[in-house]
């Protein structure tokens, strides 16, 4: 470095003044050759800008009568070239200059081979960059091709004219189309690696050119030679990148470049490790080309489809977010109409369908058919891509038809998959054609059920859509297009009745469970949690499919239904794994909800009721043991300490004396186990137990909550006669197990394991239907999750109880928090000073949320009077709403390393579960559970604050005392205010969640 350095200072010592002097262009043209060397090696403090001023210098001298010399305009041009990137460059002078220096060239010249190369090296560039037309390209390969003609093979200048003559072939590829110039690129590859390997300082330059067209080729032509073409790429990029000074724009483009390769690997090996690989190699290339436009451009594509593909994998929704983001940025570094444009709308289209698929947003849809329009419309050519494109369209065109209707939509869709389908037949484009075919199917199944399956039209385009269909699937999938194609099959659209015939929908969604099962957990989860729902239909005599297989003319159904619940959970075990660090994203668990119901409702249906305990607590638990309650038997002060003390714990009187009643619905029936000490002591089916049902009980419990107490006793009522119906199956061992009355310390405990919106109902207005009575006069009622943490509630809760737990203050009452928009809570502050005395309470403007975390850790009851609110697309957005209007969130109390022995939530709705997520009930009441606290009160629905402040008044004794079991105490204020004549408004909202 020290001696390139030293050689061009001598050279700026020689140069002579005088314009007339022969010496003035031959030295300034051999130190512009150095630096322009430099530049390209990556030798350090080799700046463009030194470049540019030596190259200027030059060309003005020239102009005002220095002798033309060949070699200094083709100097000139390189520099102009190398400028291009910082905008400093004019690619149209350049040409200039080396048409003007082949001129002074002649044909036997050694250096005319170079002069050519460069040439159409840089009327590449100007192409690539949208600044030139496809004259320049084809002119380009023209010429490049000549030279590598005129030169001998053992001529080390063939490589200069060979790695252009690549570059050239490539771009062609790319933008004209047509494979065979890939394939002429391709045949050159042997000749052009083996010049690398002797190319010397040079040798990292040619190497990367050589590494992109291994990779294009494996990536094009997945056959027998794929594999060992990428990994050649990869090997050969490794190379490049090691011969360059790490971290300057070249090392950094190289890597962004790496990153595209080891995206490809990832796809054919779905490893974490290659993704992971992926985007740090991705990463250094988007940070390191800012300022390059085009260049930065196609790595933050690449970074794009990598945060796309984890999200794919992940279901984190700010991955999404951020992969959309990198892709209108990358869209709007390009000039406009700049080649390559079809493939940056593509991916703009791409994640807005799927912004679109998970939230279901109109505009998200809009943006992406207006892009994969302009996309298709940028692919003049035929070819693997093109065709890929006509897929994507015409299944937007798809959605969008659902979306808004129209058949002009669902037309063009058809039009589009089937120029799609022809286009990858005639360039061999096997697997995309695969995936094409797919959505094609889709088009004529959707147009099927628009004409009416009775008629003619109909039954004959759903039959021509289940030959594409069956056309469509293939064992020998790539893991990649298999993944995509599982995605398009698992909401594939029923045929109409009489239509359906062979199809067998169970197998297409099995099918989508194994190609997406090594590389896609969230695609796995919905294919099985459909298929799931699926074998339930078929067993209630609703599937044909299910039928067969039951009748034993293939696998048998519970075998199928281990199969697709093993992958369920086993998909649902690597989704909480790769969310480690948890943002609070619950994309993912829409796809997840309901699947330990369908598989609890099916076992329990083989007479398995322990193996639907197990499926219930599988399919709740995972995500509340990610968020805190896995850790505690390891963590945080108030949380069992070890396995022994927990195993030590679970022995207790207390936690053996409990029983657990298992509930969960499906869209079409339900089902319960009630279970002693891990055992199940009672189950049965309850076909009353719909999905739509519980929602209806639900929904008439909200509205009457806003049209005034006599409506809510009403609706508690209706609700606890229709909750009535879990009870017949364990009647006798709730009714007889144990004395009954309020004050009986030796009755049985009860905790309502409720599956999703389950949950939200009062569970403590149950009545038998034997006799009317009320399960709360027969049981000490709790509400929790699962078995499990109602467990482990238990444990932490026998050890505050023998003292080993303390806290600095014993009870703290945040009430009637001010100021604020929303509507003053008049008995909020009166209601707080009866639970903890002039001492404890705090309100008005000192009721913070800073002030509430500090409690969080402080005290040992909490207590808190203010409004609440629930956010359904995100349970741990749920908030308390504090002095100031401050929010406090469901996400940020499950963050804190310490939590109270009670938390009393006097706010609305802070026990309810919305059912837009998996059924593992998160939300307010859960996040103080899953923060250490054991047992939570709180509200079912929206109360008004005199009925919240009469009803918590009349516990807060028993609440307050660190000796009374709370489900006890809420237990005896039920029945006092019931004796008193108070109606279910007054008595059912609150409820024990924990203990």
């Amino acid at each position: 470095m020290a001696a390139f350095w030293r050689a061009l200072d001598l050279l700026k010592a020689v140069m002579p003044a005088d314009l007339a002097d022969p010496a003035w262009v031959t030295r300034r043209t051999t130190y512009l050759g150095g630096l322009v060397d430099g530049l390209q090696m990556g030798i350090d403090r080799v700046e463009v800008d030194d470049v540019m001023t030596a190259a200027r210098s030059l060309l003005d001298g020239i102009r005002q009568g220095a002798s033309e010399d060949p070699e200094a305009l083709n100097l000139i041009a390189s520099a102009l070239l190398a400028a291009a990137d910082t905008g400093d460059g004019d690619l149209d002078l350049a040409v200039e200059l080396l048409e003007r220096s082949l001129t002074l060239t002649g044909p036997d010249h050694l250096d005319r081979p170079a002069r050519v190369g460069n040439l159409a090296s840089v009327l590449i560039d100007r192409f690539e960059r949208g600044l030139g037309s496809r004259d320049d390209l084809v002119r380009a390969v023209e010429l490049a091709r000549g030279a590598v003609e005129d030169l001998d093979e053992a001529d080390p200048r063939q490589l200069l004219a060979l790695n252009v003559l690549t570059n050239g072939l490539k771009a062609s590829w790319q933008y004209l189309g047509g494979e065979e110039s890939l394939h002429e690129a391709l045949d050159h590859l042997p000749l052009l690696a083996a010049h690398v390997r002797v190319a010397g300082p040079w040798a990292h330059t040619f190497a990367e050119n050589a590494a992109l067209l291994a990779f294009d080729g494996a990536r094009t032509f997945r056959d027998d030679q794929s594999d060992g073409l990428l990994a050649f790429a990869i090997e050969l990029q490794g190379e490049s990148i090691a011969g360059v000074n790490p971290r300057s724009y070249t090392w950094a483009t190289r890597r962004g470049a790496l990153g595209g390769m080891l995206a490809e690997r990832y796809h054919r090996s779905t490893q974490v490790d290659d993704l992971e690989a992926a985007l740090d190699a991705a990463s250094d290339g988007v940070t390191g080309a800012r300022a390059v436009p085009h260049e930065w451009a196609i790595h933050a594509m690449t970074l794009g489809n990598l945060l796309h593909q984890q999200f794919l994998r992940s279901g984190r929704v700010s991955l999404l977010d951020d992969s959309a983001r990198l892709h209108r940025q990358a869209l709007d570094a390009l000039v406009e109409d700049a080649p390559g444009t079809a493939a940056f709308l593509n991916n703009v289209s791409i994640v807005a369908h799927d912004r679109y698929a998970r939230f279901g947003r109109l505009e998200d849809l809009r943006q992406a058919v207006e892009s994969i329009e302009r996309a298709v419309a940028a692919s003049p050519y035929e070819g693997r891509d093109q065709c890929a494109r006509y897929s994507n369209a015409a299944s937007t065109l798809l959605d969008l038809y659902r979306a808004r209707g129209g058949t002009t939509n669902l037309d063009r869709a058809a039009d589009l998959a089937r120029r799609g389908v022809e286009i990858g037949d005639r360039v061999g484009a096997v697997d995309t054609t695969r995936v094409c075919l797919g959505t094609l199917s889709d088009i004529l199944q959707a147009r099927a059920t628009t004409s009416k399956a009775t008629e003619p039209t109909g039954a004959s385009t759903a039959l021509e859509s289940l030959r594409f269909l069956w056309a469509a699937r293939s064992d020998d999938l790539l893991s990649g297009e298999g993944a995509v194609l599982a995605q398009r099959l698992i909401r594939r659209a029923r045929l109409p009745t009489g239509v359906a015939g062979d199809v067998d929908r169970l197998e297409l969604l099995t099918r989508a469970v194994r190609y997406a099962r090594t590389q896609r957990p969230a695609v796995v989860l919905a294919a099985a949690r459909e298929a799931l729902g699926v074998v339930l239909e078929g067993r209630l005599g609703g599937n044909a499919a299910v039928s067969r297989l039951e009748r034993g003319s293939a696998q048998p159904s519970a075998s199928l239904v281990d199969d697709l619940a093993d992958a369920a959970f086993e998909a649902m075990a690597e989704l909480v794994e790769m969310n480690a660090d948890w943002d609070g994203s619950l994309s993912w668990l829409r796809d997840a909800r309901g699947t330990g119901a369908l598989v609890a409702q099916l076992r329990l249906m083989d007479g398995d009721p322990a193996g639907a305990v197990s499926a219930f607590e599988s399919g709740h638990a995972l995500l509340l043991a990610r968020v805190g309650l896995a850790e505690i038997t390891r963590t945080q002060p108030g949380r069992a300490s070890d396995a022994a003390t927990f195993d030590s714990a679970m022995r207790t009187k207390s936690v053996d004396r409990e029983h657990l009643l298992y509930v969960w619905a499906t869209a079409q029936t339900g089902g319960t186990v009630l279970t002693a000490s891990g055992t199940p002591k009672s189950w049965g089916v309850v076909p009353a137990l719909g999905s739509a049902a519980v929602e209806a009980m639900r929904a008439l419990l909200a509205r009457a909550s806003h049209e005034g107490s006599a409506a809510v006793d009403d609706a508690v009522e209706e609700v606890g006669t229709w909750l009535g119906q879990v009870l017949p199956p364990h009647e006798d061992v709730l009714r007889s197990e144990r004395p009954s009355g309020p004050d009986s310390e030796s009755e049985l405990r009860l905790a309502i394991c409720a599956g999703g919106v389950l949950a939200s109902l009062p569970w403590a207005a149950a009545r038998f239907p034997s006799d009317g009575a009320l399960l709360d006069d027969h049981v000490v009622l709790s509400g929790s999750p699962t078995g499990s943490v109602s467990r482990r509630c238990a444990v932490i809760a026998a050890r505050w109880l023998s003292g080993e737990f303390t806290r600095d203050a014993d009870v703290l009452s945040l009430a009637a928090p001010a100021p604020s928009r929303l509507r003053e809570l008049e008995h909020a502050a009166s209601e707080g000073l009866a639970f903890a005395g002039p001492g404890g309470l705090v309100s008005g403007a000192e009721a913070t949320c800073d002030l509430a975390r500090v409690a969080q850790r402080e005290v040992r009851v909490l207590h808190v009077a203010c409004h609440g609110l629930t956010v359904a697309s995100n349970p741990l957005e749920n908030h308390l709403v504090l002095a100031h209007d401050e929010r406090w969130y469901a996400h940020d109390i499950i963050t804190r390393d310490r939590s109270p022995r009670l938390v009393v939530l006097s706010a609305c709705e802070t026990a309810t579960v919305e059912g837009l997520h998996a059924d593992e009930g998160l939300g307010l009441a859960s996040a103080f559970l899953a923060a250490g606290t054991p047992g939570v009160v709180a509200s079912l629905w929206s109360v008004g604050d005199a009925a919240a402040a009469r009803f918590v008044g009349e516990a807060a004794p028993g609440l307050r005392d660190p000796k009374q079991d709370p489900a006890v105490v809420l237990r005896r204020s039920r029945a006092a205010q019931r004796a008193a004549g108070v109606g279910g408004s007054g008595w059912a909202a609150f409820t024990m969640v924990g203990r």
